[in-house]
This record gives C-alpha cells, structure tokens and sequence, in this order.
C-alpha cells in the first residue's frame, strides 16, 4: 500500500513538473516573440516615414532604418529559429535593402513602401502566433500583445497611408475608397484599443497606460475630424498622420513594457512553483521511507522489545512460583536418598550376575 501510494506521489509529482515546464517554454516563447515585435514594430515605423518622405520626394536618411535591421538580423539569427519564424525576414530583408538602395519617390514609392509594409506586418502576426501572445490565460496580457502589435499597427500605418493618399491627389475615385476604407480601419482599431482598456481597469499596472493612451485617444481623434480642402487640408492630414504615429509609438512603447513585466513576473512565479515541486517531491520521498521504516522493521523492534522486557524480569518471582507448586518434601527423606545413591554407587555387579545385569 506504501508502495502504491509513493507511486502514486511520483506520478503526479512528474505530471506537475510537465506542466510548469511547458508553461516556461510558452512564456520564454512570449518574451521571444515580444523582443522580435519590439523591432519589427520599430521597422514599420521607419518604413512609413521613409514612405511620407519618399512620396513627397524630400531628402530621406535611411540610417535608422539600416539600424533596425541590423537589430533584426541579430534577433533572427537568435531567436528566428526558436520561434519557428522560417525565411519571412530572410525574404523581407533584401526587399528592404532594395528601397533602400533604390529610394523611388512619388507613386511609385507608395506602391513599393506598401508591398514591403504589408510583409511586414504579416510577419509581425505571425510572430504574435507562434509566440502565442493572444491565447494565454491572462486576458490582460491577451489584450497588451493585441493592442501592442496588432491594433497599433493598422493605426500606425493606416493613417501615413490616409495622408500620403491624399498628397498624391485623393480626389479620384479610387484612392478616394482606399482613404475612407483607411479611415475605417484605423478609427475601428483604435476604438479596440480603447474598449480593451476598459475592460482590464482590474489588471495591476493598467495605470501607467492611461496618460499615453489618452494623448493616443485625443490624437486619433483629431485625425478622424474632416480635413479642410486643398493645401491647407493636405498639410492637415499630414502633420495628424505624424502625431499619430508619434502617440501610436509612445503607446507601443508602453504597453510592451507593461507585457514585458508581466511575463516576467510569470517567470518567477513559475519559478517559486518549481522549487515548491521539488521540496514536495522530496517531502514525499521522506514520508514514504518514514512509513517504510515503521511498517516493516517496527514488529521485528516491538519483538525484540518484548524480548528484553522477559530477560529483564525480576527472577525471583519465577522461582517463587515454581517453589509453590513443587510438593513439600520431609530433610530426613532427602538425607536418605543422598545415602542410598552413594553406597549405589560403590557396588558393582559381578560378572555373569544376570539379573544385576539387567537391572
């Protein structure tokens, strides 16, 4: 029954270790994913300013873009792997390279910037999968990663798009439907954004997000009113898309420190939850040797007890009740029967004396 019982302990000991282990490689995969994002949102960044400046056909220094992806690379080669990323950045980077190389302006910037900004963010949703950043436990985190690099990216992008749209001349009919489908996007991630923060007002350290996300709220805002017409409207719209961008940076920025804490909290509770397993495991190891001790040599100990008890007993009392229960026995008797076996022993029989013999 011990037995069963210690195997029992051990079982369940080894189903508790699986699973906090399998909870560290989720979140070590989401502090991965987390870093990789960081950069990535950093490059979407740099491709749409590089896009505003491109299209407007103004002097452009790619030198932070370059910086970012120097980090990429780095990140790739580290944790690429790891996060089973494949060749999306190794297929993204040359394109990179080539604007950079290239540097087209006008249209035809816009167009470029788009197809590399679009592989961009498909990376970045990637990464949000396999990091598993929106399918935790932890709605609050669910709703940071959400936010962080999936919500703030269409705003971030979307409203560059709005205004490089408009420079270029967002009178005709068709980028009239792509600037309001833009405008649609961005004001519907935003109210995300928005709704997701009241709904984690519980979460511990949803404080530090409130004052840049209500510059961010104000921002979009402004964005979303009807711009004036003509000049005036288009150096509006342009100088919302980069106070936008600016507040959608600063709320990135916050946000995935705030996730960055909290999985590290959750690193060191799982942690404590190690250490606690293995003083259980070694707890019960003790326990079940314990009982083993008692259960089986315990009889042989009491026996042996019992055995010292009988060999320490006063003798006396054994001998007085012997002594009660031998019959009363006259000296002169004894004297006699002491005699006749002396003088027995000095006779001998004769030989051919049958039945001395025999007797």
């Amino acid at each position: 029954m011990i037995i069963a019982l210690s195997a029992v302990h051990v079982m369940l000991a080894v189903q508790s270790r699986s699973r906090i282990d399998s909870d560290v490689a989720q979140v070590t995969s989401a502090q991965q994913g987390v870093r990789y994002l960081r950069a990535t949102i950093d490059l979407l960044s740099e491709l749409t300013r590089l896009r505003a400046q491109a299209v407007r056909n103004t002097p452009a220094n790619p030198g932070a873009l370059q910086r970012v992806v120097t980090e990429l690379d780095a990140l790739d080669g580290r944790e690429g792997e790891e996060l089973g990323l494949g060749p999306r950045w190794s297929g993204l980077r040359p394109k990179v390279g080539q604007l950079i190389d290239d540097m087209p302006t006008g249209r035809q910037a816009l167009d470029r910037y788009g197809e590399v900004l679009t592989l961009a963010v498909d990376m970045a949703a990637k990464v949000v999968r396999l990091a598993h950043l929106t399918s935790s436990a932890d709605s609050y985190v669910n709703y940071l990663a959400d936010a962080s690099f999936v919500q703030l990216p269409i705003v971030l992008i979307g409203a560059n798009l709005v205004a490089d749209q408009t420079y270029l001349g967002g009178g005709s009919g068709s980028a009239a439907l792509v600037i309001a489908v833009t405008r649609a996007q961005v004001a519907a991630a935003a109210a995300a954004i928005d709704a997701g923060l009241r709904d984690a007002t519980g979460a511990a350290g949803h404080a530090a997000l409130v004052e840049p996300l209500d510059s961010f709220r104000d921002t979009v805002s402004r964005f979303g009113d009807t711009a004036p017409a003509g000049t005036a409207g288009t150096r509006a719209t342009a100088a919302n898309a980069v106070l936008v961008q600016d507040a959608s940076l600063a709320v990135a920025d916050a946000m995935s420190k705030q996730l960055d804490r909290l999985l590290k909290d959750r690193v060191r509770t799982l942690d404590r939850l190690r250490q606690q397993q293995i003083a259980l495991v070694i707890g019960g190891v003790l326990v079940g040797l314990l009982l083993l001790w008692w259960a089986m040599p315990g009889r042989e100990r009491e026996s042996a007890d019992d055995r010292d008890d009988e060999v320490g007993a006063d003798p006396t009392a054994d001998i007085a009740a012997v002594s009660v229960a031998m019959p009363e026995v006259d000296a002169r008797d004894l004297l006699a029967a002491e005699e006749l076996l002396r003088v027995g022993r000095g006779v001998r029989p004769r030989s051919g004396d049958d039945e001395l013999t025999d007797a």
